[in-house]
């Protein structure tokens, strides 16, 4: 398991590197897919963020990402984000190349799969009915943990399509 921001950082740079930078929103959204398909994959054996995701407003989110990177409000993450760490932190940015090759590929493909939506888009995603965030969600509250077999649910079926849409290609 790694640190969500580990994890969120790995996205920023993806992000500067394609000239294709992040929004808050987009960046909470991308860790959240990548940790789901992480734990549909695994059977919910492995997490990819040891944080819990909780159903704020506008879909999952993670507290240490959001008070991270809150700064940039709903803008894109830019480079500033060096010089704000460095002076009000003590510490620069940086991501952390991951050694597992299933935690690479997933991170990778979600980066794929989600670079050209937006927050909103990816937002409307997660509050479909019956989502493992819809299930918890209350107005107002920020603090009530989505769980993990939710969150299995959600993501399976993407996984199942996927092998069959490969399947299919094989064919």
């Amino acid at each position: 398991m790694h640190s969500a921001v580990d994890i969120a950082n790995i996205f920023v740079s993806k992000g500067l590197e394609e000239d294709s930078p992040v929004t808050q929103m987009q960046l909470q959204k991308m860790v959240y897919f990548a940790h789901g398909i992480t734990l549909a994959y695994t059977e919910g054996k492995n997490k990819l963020v040891k944080e819990k995701f909780e159903a704020w407003d506008f879909g999952p989110v993670i507290p240490e990402i959001y008070h991270e990177f809150k700064q940039f409000g709903a803008k894109p993450i830019t480079p500033e984000v060096d010089i704000y760490r460095l002076i009000n932190k003590g510490r620069k940015f940086e991501s952390i190349e991951l050694e597992n090759p299933t935690e690479k590929k997933i991170v990778d493909d979600t980066w794929e799969a989600l670079k050209g939506l937006t927050g909103i888009q990816l937002s409307k995603w997660t509050h479909k009915d019956d989502s493992a965030w819809a299930k918890v969600y209350r107005r107002g509250s920020r603090s009530i943990k989505l769980k993990d077999e939710d969150i299995i649910n959600d993501f399976t079926p993407l996984l199942t399509k996927s092998k069959e849409s490969k399947q299919k290609v094989g064919s």
